[in-house]
C-alpha cells in the first residue's frame, strides 16, 4: 500500500491515512515498531498531514487524530536530525508546530509524546518553538521540563511574529 504513494502530494497522503484508519482503529495485539514500516521522513509527513487536517472534513480530522494517537501509543519517538558535529538541527518545522498554529490542541499532548526531547527546542520558519507550543496549550508538565533543561521563559523571537511564551 505505501509503495504506491506519492509522498509529495498531500491529497495522496490524506487518502492513505483514510485507508489506514480502519486498520489502526481496530488494532488488536502488540503495537508495531513503526520504524520497520516507515522511514522517519514518511512518519513526519503523515503526522504533518494529520496535524493540518481541516475541521470541516470530519473523516480526515478523525483519521488524523487517530493516527497521531496510534503513533504515540506505539512508542515512536522522533530522532533529531544532526549536523556534522552531531548537534541537533533546531530549525525544523514539525507536526507540533502545525498543530499549534491550527489550534489543534487535541493533538498536542500526543505530539509531545512523540517529540519528547526537551533539550531540543525546534523553531519553525516564523520563530514558533516547541516551548511556545507548550505554553500556548497550557501543557504545564512539558513547560516544566523545558525549564528544567534551561529554557529561557521569555525566549524572545527575533522575527517578532511570535510573542514570548509567557505572553501567550
Amino acid at each position: 500500500m505505501r509503495e504506491k504513494i506519492n509522498w509529495d502530494i498531500e491529497e495522496n497522503l490524506q487518502e492513505f491515512l483514510d485507508q489506514l484508519d480502519p486498520v489502526i482503529s481496530d488494532w488488536k495485539g502488540p503495537l508495531p515498531n513503526l520504524r520497520e514500516i516507515f522511514t522517519q521522513e514518511e512518519i513526519d509527513r503523515l503526522l504533518t498531514v494529520s496535524a493540518t487536517s481541516k475541521y470541516t472534513d470530519l473523516q480526515a480530522y478523525g483519521a488524523g487524530k487517530r493516527f497521531v494517537e496510534f503513533v504515540a501509543r506505539s512508542g515512536y519517538k522522533d530522532e533529531p536530525k544532526v549536523d556534522e558535529d552531531g548537534k541537533p538541527l533546531l530549525h525544523r518545522t514539525t507536526a507540533l508546530h502545525d498543530a499549534t498554529r491550527r489550534l489543534r490542541y487535541d493533538l498536542v499532548r500526543e505530539l509531545f509524546d512523540i517529540y519528547n526531547r526537551f533539550d531540543v527546542n525546534y523553531t519553525d520558519h516564523d520563530g514558533l518553538t516547541h516551548f511556545h507550543a507548550a505554553c500556548a496549550c497550557g501543557h504545564v508538565a512539558v513547560i516544566e521540563k523545558f525549564l528544567e533543561f534551561g529554557q529561557d521563559p521569555d525566549c524572545l523571537n527575533v522575527s517578532l511574529i511570535v510573542n514570548p511564551p509567557l505572553y501567550t
